[in-house]
């Protein structure tokens, strides 16, 4: 069995994560619903196949584990690299 939807569902997480962060990043402002709209494709390609993610981890084997745990870190990278980016210039000055 393929993982295509469950990397397709951690693709999405990381991209709405870091742009939910980096937007968020100057406090909540009534235009940081782009970033939704923004990430709504990548969304939407998420959840229509997220009933089959549990079936595919289900029937791993050890080279698809290692794929998953590869797109965990570059998840959680991204995720932190977001957290320590300045901001904007256009925001500071």
């Amino acid at each position: 069995m393929e993982i295509k939807e469950t990397k397709e569902l951690l693709a999405a997480v990381k991209k709405l994560s870091v742009d939910v962060i980096k937007g968020l990043k100057d406090g909540v402002q009534f235009d940081d619903i782009n970033i939704l709209i923004g990430n709504i494709d990548s969304i939407k390609v998420a959840l229509e196949g997220i009933g089959q993610v549990d079936d595919e981890l289900k029937d791993l084997d050890l080279n698809e584990i290692k794929d998953l745990v590869g797109d965990a870190i570059d998840l959680v990278t991204a995720v932190l690299a977001a957290v320590k980016s300045d901001l904007p210039a256009a925001v500071v000055e």
